[in-house]
């Protein structure tokens, strides 16, 4: 399995459009493909009119991310050392092309969501049934990391091994997930440093091209460096995904015409110039 993040230091540049018509792209080739919808600020891939209406008969389909990393923080217990997880695949929902129910992707692929849950704020209500684990002590993070860093890096942990074990009951084959794409970006620091600081095999980062946008991936470039003393301390050197992917978006028409496109365009290169790690 696969775990692409798709990461915006803004919203509005296109970022869940593009991991949602790759997905459709990779499910129509009979993939099996998990959406994550982490951007608690504004889940519109939670909304997506395609998405299967809740399941009467499983009482976890409206559970989402809020409602795990709610359930997380309010259970964890330093005295103890544990942390409580819920299993999130117990809240996949597919998405259906519309105005056929019947029909799924092409040859048995499929696409399911995990929704952004209860994104209310402040949120108090725990997810029962969750079970405790205990913080690891031997960690990537090091064992003089902080226990709350632990406990974060253990929960991502698990959230990917969830995934990873999942099988689909009702697949011909029984398949598993073939790619788990997350749908994240700024404004809640610890979802960040949790995606594309341990969760991701692959980084796809989407900006736009005027200043505000790209004075952000700047910014994000920076802290993904190697090295870099901007980078999260809670996350360790090395532990950032070393694939990333700069998508530019919108890409204005005739940008080879418009001396204003072009100079964007060229404003976006140096950017990612400046900041590119010598092979």
């Amino acid at each position: 399995m696969k775990v692409i993040v798709f990461y915006s230091f803004k919203g509005g540049v296109g970022r869940t459009a593009l991991m949602l018509h790759l997905g459709m792209h990779w499910a129509d080739r009979g993939k099996v493909v998990a959406l994550v919808d982490m951007d608690l600020q504004a889940p519109g891939l939670s909304f997506h009119p395609w998405l299967k209406k809740p399941d009467a008969n499983n009482e976890f389909h409206k559970v989402g991310v809020s409602d795990l990393l709610t359930t997380f923080y309010m259970t964890k217990d330093h005295e103890k050392r544990t942390f409580t997880f819920f299993s999130p695949t117990k809240s996949l929902r597919e998405i259906r092309p519309e105005g056929n129910e019947k029909k799924r992707w092409g040859s048995n692929g499929r696409l399911m969501v995990l929704p952004a849950g209860d994104v209310t704020i402040p949120q108090s209500q725990v997810i029962q049934g969750a079970d405790a684990f205990p913080i690891p002590a031997k960690t990537p993070p090091g064992e003089q990391a902080p226990l709350e860093q632990r406990a974060m890096w253990a929960f991502s942990q698990k959230f990917i091994e969830d995934f990873s074990n999942y099988k689909l009951s009702n697949h011909p084959r029984k398949a598993g997930i073939d790619y788990l794409l997350i749908d994240c970006r700024t404004g809640y620091p610890e979802l960040a440093e949790l995606t594309l600081g341990y969760m991701a095999d692959r980084l796809v980062l989407v900006s736009g091209l005027n200043q505000q946008n790209l004075k952000g991936l700047d910014i994000t470039l920076k802290k993904l460096r190697l090295g870099e003393k901007l980078r999260p301390a809670r996350v360790e050197k090395g532990m950032y995904a070393s694939e990333i992917l700069v998508a530019f978006s919108p890409v204005p028409a005739h940008s080879f015409e418009d001396p204003d496109a072009r100079k964007a365009l060229e404003d976006g290169e140096l950017v990612l110039k400046n900041n590119r790690q010598p092979s």
